[in-house]
């Protein structure tokens, strides 16, 4: 019997996307909520699904619907029926672990998204990385074999919390770490042991290894419960203090989470830009 092919249809999916922790590298799925809205226009926001490697769906988006049925081919991208329509994407962690955050795409998108960020603070995930990050919220459970400075941010302005302020940590001008303030100013930055500062010989524990790290600070009042990444990743530098006194690195000990400030008083001033 001779199978005859009256039909083929092809479907464009719009949007795929992966999310990772940016200091693991790890591809995170469980827990998160992307949803899709336009910019423009009245158009419902659509939940976004995940396959089963990972990466978030969205189909069936407002305007678009020339584009998902078209061909997916080379002519199709050089040409897109339709055009274009700016989406904002906005991913939550139910479980807590990781801020919230949003960005906005041009859809439909060939390939898995890459969210392109510029700026004086950037995050860890590889060049060339097809995904967008993950930023620990002051929650998120740290691992052991994780370092972790944390800090009490407030603005040094209004004396508010310094939300979406974004403090790095470098060593010798190696990036080792970074974190943003949550809407409460409470700022994590988890990291990477790195090598002794100076190898003992004969080999000895790490117990009681220090280091010196340069801490940074980026802060510019970016608005909204849900933060735009590329405008917190975009945020220009700007001082540390406490108490006061100018705040430009911090002492970690391995195996011992450092705490800016002290017990008395945590609160650590961000000049606002």
């Amino acid at each position: 019997m001779e199978l005859k092919v009256i039909e083929t249809r092809t479907y464009v999916t719009p949007l795929g996307v992966r999310f990772r922790d940016v200091i693991s590298g790890a591809a995170i799925s469980d827990g998160l909520v992307v949803s899709v809205t336009p910019v423009t226009g009245n158009g419902a926001t659509r939940v976004a699904a995940t396959n089963r490697i990972g990466t978030f769906i969205a189909r069936d988006l407002p305007d678009l619907r020339a584009a998902e049925v078209g061909s997916g081919d080379a002519a199709f991208w050089a040409a897109i029926p339709g055009g274009t329509r700016a989406f904002i994407v906005s991913v939550v962690d139910a479980r807590g672990r990781y801020l919230p955050g949003r960005f906005t795409a041009n859809l439909p998108h060939r390939g898995a998204y890459a969210l392109h960020l510029d700026g004086p603070a950037l995050p860890l995930l590889p060049a060339g990385e097809r995904s967008v990050p993950l930023f620990a919220a002051p929650s998120c459970p740290i691992p052991g074999t994780l370092g972790s400075v944390r800090a009490s941010l407030v603005d040094a302005g209004d004396g508010r919390p310094a939300a979406g302020a974004v403090l790095r940590l470098s060593l010798g001008g190696l990036l080792i770490g970074l974190g943003i303030a949550d809407a409460a100013g409470e700022c994590v930055l988890p990291f990477r042991w790195p090598e002794p500062p100076l190898p003992p010989a004969p080999p000895l524990p790490l117990s009681g290894t220090g280091w010196t790290f340069d801490l940074a600070a980026f802060y510019g009042r970016v608005p909204g419960p849900i933060p735009d990444l590329r405008a917190l990743l975009a945020q220009n530098a700007t001082t540390l203090s406490h108490a006061g006194n100018p705040l430009s690195t911090v002492a970690v000990t391995f195996a011992q989470p450092a705490i800016l400030g002290t017990a008395a008083d945590r609160a650590i001033a961000v000049a606002p830009n």
